[in-house]
């Protein structure tokens, strides 16, 4: 996921959201508790993907690194 989404960081967030509240939809309609810790789990590699679209931005393009 990291590769299809290296340039549209703000789509994985969008994409990666959905599946948090398709989980928390599926959990409550089986009267489960819903996880506090699953947004996080869902969404913490958001960085990873970010911090990788800069280091590639700045490795493609030095001079935008100095912005």
């Amino acid at each position: 996921m990291l590769k299809e989404f290296a340039k549209a960081p703000n789509e994985a967030i969008t994409y990666m959201g959905a599946w948090v509240q398709a989980g928390v939809l599926e959990l409550k309609s089986r009267n489960r508790p819903v996880d506090p810790g699953m947004s996080e789990r869902h969404l913490a590699w958001i960085g990873l993907l970010l911090e990788s679209q800069e280091i590639m931005t700045n490795l493609l393009d030095p001079d935008k690194s100095d912005d």
